[in-house]
């Protein structure tokens, strides 16, 4: 047990305590809290304070405050945490306000020791923080840190408290305290205690890149004691993206400056960072992003040369990157054709478009020059023309033949090539031929009939071009597949005449005429006309034409020019004959001789043969032997028998 008078004392230090709560540990304060609908396991511890850090047995007490955020350190508000101590009592729980804390007054029991503070919230988030329970405060001098780590930049600082009391636990009002540090500098070593027994200093961390640790000394009245804080090291990079662009006053490189702690990588936001650059145009400053990251834009001068960017952070890191502006020269190329196939006529076109870029990606400046020329195959291209918005045209005008043309493009150094195709225009021309311009008209002999399909330009159609084939007499197929530009077919015919074959292919057309004559003769029919005659002198019809019908095995008309010999076969033999026995040409298909009666009648046969026109047979023969003819006698007649001059035989 502490005297009565010890006691009152510490209660009034606790009470002065609570208005030291801005020394304390923690985070910094952000704006906007979040809602209790952010996940538990988001949600972490971002600082505490223990105020007063030390108290007496048997009822001593001090006020312990948590600080819980979001992982984007955002001020969580509206969760329960719940307390628990060791070697005495705490507030049992108490829920996060607007700025994320929460609040518990701890008393202590009659053991001195270190207590345990257990802060736990959520399911199974738990923390543990540690009290100093003295049986007396006869040490008179104690030490606090308001925040055990800060950044070795130069600026960032820690406040340092230092409690004294006398030797009656009063504050020690007034006293010189003394402040030390191994790493780090203070702004004042030098500091009194106020009424409250309590002096302060601010310890600033040096400008370094590798973590180290402040070991601060205090001494008063004859005491000392110390604490540590870790002054973590800087990671501080500038780079330029790209490294060259173009002097054209409006071409850019982007500034990035990266700001982390050396050790744990951990980025550095808020960071404020000042640029400048002796040649070009870039943003004073700007501030690091949650990823520690800052970025600001080096817009080039018209004038080429080198640029030295320099960045600074916190008066103490400062690093430079250099960036060449250079003229705009062609470094990026797309090519394209429109259409990329053309017809083969030497007047089709197709446009050859040429974007163009520099390093950065902007157009070349207006003017740029750009040659086209044909490096492979046929036909004709505008050579030289220049860019308008970074694109030059030319356009390109087919050959008269199918091809694969390459066209090169060349601007400065930069070339590239492209490809069009020449293809056959559509049909223009279907010309037809046959074989043979005269077949017989058997059924068995044919002849092939083409069909050439041409373009406009002469070429002929591309293969499997289909073309359509008629007839006005006979068969042929009905249609045929172009190779080399021909469609060949097969015709044939049972019917004489002039038949005309035609070819099509949509609506073009072609014609050709094929004569289908007839085949050797094979028969011949012989005719009567009248059918019967009278003897000579008998006042009858004396004479008879006699037609012979020659055809050939499918019943058509023999050939103009077949010979036929008549001759009489059988007769009276009363003087009858025939008024010719050489050779009679057929005219379609039809010779005919005149049969004249003699004195006699009777029947008559006359007989036809196929010769040639010297009256031999063929082989093989064809002959015909007709009907009989009758020949009539004359009326009857009474003679004279008193006639003196006749003998009446």
């Amino acid at each position: 047990m502490i005297p009565k008078l010890n006691r009152h004392v510490i209660l009034a230090l606790f009470g002065i305590g609570a208005g030291f709560l801005l020394f304390s540990t923690c985070s910094k304060k952000l704006p906007t809290p979040s809602t209790t609908n952010t996940p538990e396991a988001e949600i972490q511890l971002s600082g505490y304070t223990i105020d007063p850090p030390v108290v007496v047995v048997d009822g001593g007490k001090t006020n312990v405050r948590v600080t819980l955020v979001s992982q984007k350190g955002e001020p969580v508000s509206g969760i329960e945490v719940h307390f628990l101590a060791t070697l005495g009592t705490v507030t049992p729980a108490d829920t996060t306000d607007s700025t994320g804390t929460a609040g518990a007054e701890f008393t202590s029991g009659n053991q001195a020791g270190t207590a345990e503070i257990s802060v736990r919230f959520g399911h199974q988030k738990t923390e543990t923080l540690p009290l100093k329970i003295v049986a007396s405060l006869s040490k008179s001098l104690y030490m606090r840190v308001s925040r055990e780590s800060i950044l070795s930049n130069g600026v960032d600082s820690t406040g340092i408290s230092v409690y004294l009391y006398d030797s009656d636990s009063k504050p020690a009002k007034g006293q010189a305290v003394h402040f030390s540090t191994t790493a780090g500098y203070f702004r004042s070593v030098e500091s009194q205690t106020d009424s409250t027994g309590k002096a302060r200093a601010v310890l600033v961390g040096f400008a370094g890149k590798q973590d180290s640790t402040a070991q601060v000394q205090v001494n008063a009245a004859g005491n000392a004691a110390q604490v540590f804080v870790l002054l973590k090291g800087i990671r501080f990079s500038l780079s330029a993206s790209p490294e060259i662009i173009i002097a054209d006053g409006s071409s850019t490189s982007r500034i990035r400056v990266l700001i982390k702690e050396s050790r744990t990588n951990i980025a550095i936001p808020n960071a404020r960072v000042f640029f400048g650059t002796d040649r070009g145009t870039i943003p004073n400053s700007d501030n690091t992003n949650a990823s520690g990251l800052c970025e600001v834009d080096l817009t080039s001068s018209a004038k080429t040369g080198q640029a030295v960017v320099t960045a600074r952070y916190a008066g103490m890191f400062v690093d430079t990157v250099r960036v060449k502006f250079v003229e705009s020269t062609p470094a990026f190329m797309t090519l394209s054709a429109k259409p990329s196939v053309i017809v083969a006529d030497n007047q089709s076109q197709a446009t050859i478009k040429a974007n163009i870029s520099d390093m950065n990606n902007n157009p070349v400046p207006d003017g740029t020059p750009v040659e086209f020329r044909i490096v492979k195959g046929s036909g004709s291209v505008d050579n030289r023309k220049s860019t308008q918005n970074g694109t030059a045209s030319s356009q390109l005008t087919s050959g008269t033949h199918p091809d694969t043309v390459f066209i090169e493009v060349q601007a400065g150094d930069l070339k590239d090539t492209i490809q069009v195709r020449y293809v056959v225009g559509s049909v223009s021309t279907v010309e037809v031929r046959a074989d043979s311009a005269s077949i017989p008209a058997d059924g068995i002999t044919a002849t092939a009939v083409r069909a050439s399909v041409y373009d406009k330009a002469g070429n002929p159609a591309p293969d499997g071009t289909t073309v359509y084939f008629s007839a006005s007499l006979g068969d042929i197929t009905e249609k045929g597949l172009t190779q080399n530009g021909v469609a060949e077919v097969q015709f044939s015919s049972v019917v004489t005449g002039a038949a005309v074959i035609q070819a099509r292919v949509g609506s073009v057309t072609g014609e050709t005429t094929v004569q289908l004559r007839p085949g050797p003769p094979t028969s011949i029919l012989l005719m009567f006309d009248p059918s019967s005659v009278g003897i000579k002198d008998s006042g009858r019809n004396q004479t008879t034409r006699i037609q012979a019908i020659v055809k050939d095995s499918r019943n058509n008309p023999a050939g103009d020019g077949t010979h036929v010999t008549f001759s009489i076969e059988s007769g009276p033999g009363g003087g009858e004959r025939l008024s010719s026995t050489e050779p009679v040409p057929t005219v379609n298909g039809m010779a005919g001789v005149s049969f004249l009666s003699g004195i006699r009648s009777g029947t008559a046969r006359i007989r036809a043969e196929i010769t040639d026109a010297s009256g031999r047979s063929v082989s093989p023969p064809v002959r015909a032997i007709s009907t009989e003819l009758i020949i009539y006698a004359g009326p009857p007649f009474i003679e004279n028998v008193n006639d003196r001059g006749t003998s009446h035989l």
